[in-house]
């Protein structure tokens, strides 16, 4: 027979575990509840560091067609068209970096999550769930983009170069910043428009 002393030991162990595993959705997957994907969603404690606003900026897909115009071949009309679309889709990408930026200067935002109290450890948490809305958003908004931007592109050789470079750009910028988790991730390219 056991001794009721391990068995306390075992119940203090393991509770703390169980809770957290909880309070992550309990279902494995996403970090909202297990059927959401989590996509290029921030680091949990332990994934590692949080991106900077800058790192976000760089995955931005328009301004790397435009820095890779020259690979692709653009038209003058196809760059002032991908400009366009860039400054049309500026003001709410600009929000969410703005949004990024100020949750990320919250005191304690980049801190070590062990050195932390409980009570510390939980606001962290729901800054970072905040963090991780507003990289999904990001997200997604640069994949429309991206495929927003691949319609302007020639059908054929320029359209899949394009959708090749875009593919290799977001593994680069986005599979550093902790995509490729689930969902979308870090690998795949934007859906390429219908032909």
């Amino acid at each position: 027979m056991r001794s009721p002393a391990v068995a306390v030991v075992l119940l203090l162990v393991l509770t703390p575990a169980l809770l957290t595993a909880q309070s992550r959705g309990g279902r494995g997957g996403g970090r909202r509840g297990g059927d959401q994907p989590a996509t290029m969603a921030a680091p949990t404690p332990s994934a590692g560091r949080m991106p900077s606003t800058r790192d976000l900026e760089k995955a931005n897909p328009l301004a790397h067609l435009l820095d890779t115009r020259r690979d692709l071949a653009l038209t003058d009309a196809q760059v002032e068209g991908v400009k366009a679309l860039q400054a049309e889709l500026a003001p709410s990408m600009d929000s969410l970096l703005a949004r990024y930026d100020s949750l990320m200067k919250v005191p304690g935002a980049r801190s070590s999550f062990a050195s932390l109290s409980d009570e510390q450890r939980q606001q962290m948490m729901g800054q970072r769930i905040a963090v991780a809305d507003v990289t999904d958003g990001l997200q997604a908004a640069y994949e429309a983009a991206g495929a927003r931007a691949l319609g302007l592109l020639d059908e054929g050789a320029q359209r899949e170069k394009g959708a090749e470079l875009l593919a290799r750009h977001r593994r680069e910028t986005m599979g550093s910043l902790g995509g490729g988790r689930g969902g979308r991730g870090a690998g795949g390219a934007p859906p390429a428009p219908a032909r």
